[in-house]
């Protein structure tokens, strides 16, 4: 197997970088939310300063009462004032300290559930943005870029980058809660408060010091795996009747786990590094109370304040660990899925030549004749042109063949008739307007709206019929009238209706249940249905049977005059009804004329 390695940008990135380069595709709703979960970090960071404060006085008054009365407010409270006995105060003091332990753990709960709901809400933010943006690329793009790494990265890498974000803002609030915390201890007994915040500190910065390139290393080679084992699934998957007949099942089957084992040893190992360092310090924790227990007893000769100071310092260390362990963790977290972040980051940073359909933009209207004047076209990296300097007129209603054999180039005239594919050299022009005019973005979209096309691999939904005919049209918008007719034309009725759940039988995954004949008829219908006044049929008629293909290129008579039709074939025999054949090869175009001349040529 190919070995993985690491990415170069992700190793130069910093987290923090990254989150600024993050916060600039984060809405101003969700800043502002932010801004919000600020205040409440700083609010629990004092609810448990307030908390812990509260321990020295609570052990006090339990271990000798007389000691907090020796406070002339609280003496007049209690006793003057309330006029409480020592039981009562004793009673008071004690709810007192389980209300404010409650109310802290109330709001550092609130704390944490805030932070999972706004990260949860801008990583759904992002994920829309990053679909978007991978919908909205030109079709040339879509054509270059490896579907496995767009599916990885709108599902596994934008889920881990949300993660990132979220333990980024664990690390700031863990980070406010340490500080607070080390202050209260260092305001109960400085040198005791110092030792454990230097002893802890200087651990876990060696810590992130030894673990920071695994963490990286593992994490980039984590992300990189997720994509070669998603490429394995879409081609076994997608190849599955060739897996069967081979019997490649072990093949595949062998690749995958190549890929699955290191993949998750390494994510095992990152989780490792992120909790370890816990249950190695708790005992260095007690350690260090233990030795400082000895010097507090010796400078001072009351027990009972001893006692107290001890067990608030015990319950401080024991609340400072982890949230030191939280800080680290969410440190070690962000530096595994940096690569994720990265990229994420590439493809929300992707800027996209295409635009929305605005309703209330022009709408083109398509009266004489498209003209295709001197095109040239080439794909990136590619020397020779595919296209060549094509010419041709087309008149509304008039049915056009395109011939010519494998690899002529067939396929991308149409594609850059249909708009998906923008000429290098030359110009397209509907009576008069050049589609692919820079100062009106609009109207190549306006240009597509005009068009149903007809692919010879054509997608079907794993969804009924009707849905599969009505196309990208909300399920209670459908016309069924319309879907019913389009049927009909499509010559596809016939079997709809013998089917025991008629137009609600559902098709399967990619239209399996189906044989390829029906599947096409089902994609013609898909056109018609459109009520488009450009039908474009790629190879659609090649897995048409004969007396199906014969009754399809009836419909096309029917249609002869009120669509424009353009179809490519291999054959001139299945174009024989169409107005006019142009042969097109090596990119150019050869001859054009009559069916009837180019069956006699």
């Amino acid at each position: 197997m190919k070995k993985i390695t690491n990415s170069k940008k992700d190793t130069k990135l910093s987290n923090f970088i990254l989150l600024v380069k993050l916060w600039k595709h984060i809405s101003n709703r969700r800043k502002k939310q932010l801004f919000f979960l600020a205040i409440l970090i700083i609010i629990t960071s004092f609810a448990e300063v307030i908390s812990i404060s509260a321990i020295l006085p609570f052990i006090a008054v339990l271990t000798d009462i007389k000691e907090i009365l020796k406070n002339n407010f609280l003496q007049n409270l209690f006793i003057n004032i309330l006029n409480f006995d020592f039981a009562q105060i004793k009673i008071f003091i004690t709810i007192f300290f389980i209300f404010i332990t409650v109310i802290g753990a109330s709001i550092r709960l609130l704390n944490i559930w805030v932070n999972g709901r706004i990260s949860s809400l801008i990583g759904s933010d992002l994920s829309y943005k990053i679909f978007k943006n991978i919908l909205y690329q030109t079709y040339e793009e879509h054509k270059l870029q490896n579907s496995s790494k767009v599916i990885v990265s709108t599902t596994n890498h934008i889920g881990l980058t949300v993660y990132f974000i979220s333990q980024a803002l664990q690390f700031v609030a863990s980070l406010i809660i340490v500080l607070s915390i080390v202050l209260t201890l260092i305001y109960i007994d400085f040198k005791v408060a110092v030792t454990l915040f230097i002893s802890f500190g200087i651990s876990y910065f060696l810590l992130a010091l030894t673990t920071r390139k695994k963490l990286e290393r593992n994490g980039s080679f984590v992300a990189l795996a997720s994509e070669k084992q998603v490429k394995v699934l879409q081609e076994s998957l997608g190849s599955i009747r060739n897996v069967l007949l081979e019997g490649a099942q072990p093949l595949y089957l062998k690749l995958y786990k190549n890929i699955d084992i290191p993949m998750r040893r390494y994510i095992a190992d990152n989780q490792f590094y992120g909790v370890f360092p816990r249950f190695s310090l708790e005992a260095l924790g007690i350690i260090i109370i233990s030795l400082t227990a000895l010097p507090l007893a010796l400078r001072n000769s009351d027990t009972n304040l001893l006692i107290a100071k001890l067990g608030t310092i015990a319950v401080g260390a024991q609340r400072l660990l982890p949230s030191m362990q939280m800080t680290y963790g969410a440190w070690a977290t962000m530096k595994a899925y940096k690569s994720n972040v990265v990229k994420s980051l590439e493809i929300l940073n992707k800027q996209s030549n295409l635009k929305e359909i605005s309703k209330k933009s022009k709408i083109l209207k398509f009266k004489e004749k498209i003209k295709i004047s001197n095109i040239y076209f080439s794909y990136p990296n590619q020397i020779k042109s595919t296209i060549k300097n094509v010419s041709l007129d087309i008149k509304k209603g008039e049915s056009v063949g395109i011939i010519g054999t494998t690899g002529s180039g067939k396929s991308t005239f149409l594609d850059i008739l249909m708009g998906l594919l923008e000429p290098s050299k030359g110009s397209i022009f509907i009576d008069g307007l050049d589609i692919h005019d820079p100062y009106f973005p609009e109207r190549i979209s306006a240009w597509r709206s005009l068009i149903s096309h007809v692919p010879q691999d054509n997608y079907l939904l794993d969804a009924t019929i009707t849905e599969n005919i009505a196309f990208a049209v909300p399920k209670e918008q459908i016309n069924f009238k319309k879907v019913y007719t389009a049927a009909k034309n499509a010559q596809i009725l016939q079997f709809i209706e013998s089917q025991e759940n008629g137009f609600d039988t559902v098709v399967g995954e990619r239209g399996v249940k189906l044989s390829g004949g029906e599947r096409q008829r089902i994609a013609i219908a898909r056109a018609l249905y459109k009520n488009s006044e450009i039908l474009i049929l790629d190879e659609s008629t090649s897995s048409l049977d004969k007396v199906t293909e014969r009754s399809f290129i009836k419909t096309l008579e029917f249609l002869k005059g009120k669509l424009t039709v353009i179809a490519v074939a291999h054959k001139v025999s299945t174009l024989r009804e169409f107005d006019r054949i142009v042969r097109i090869s090596k990119g150019v175009i050869e001859k054009q004329g009559t069916p009837k001349e180019m069956l006699d040529l």
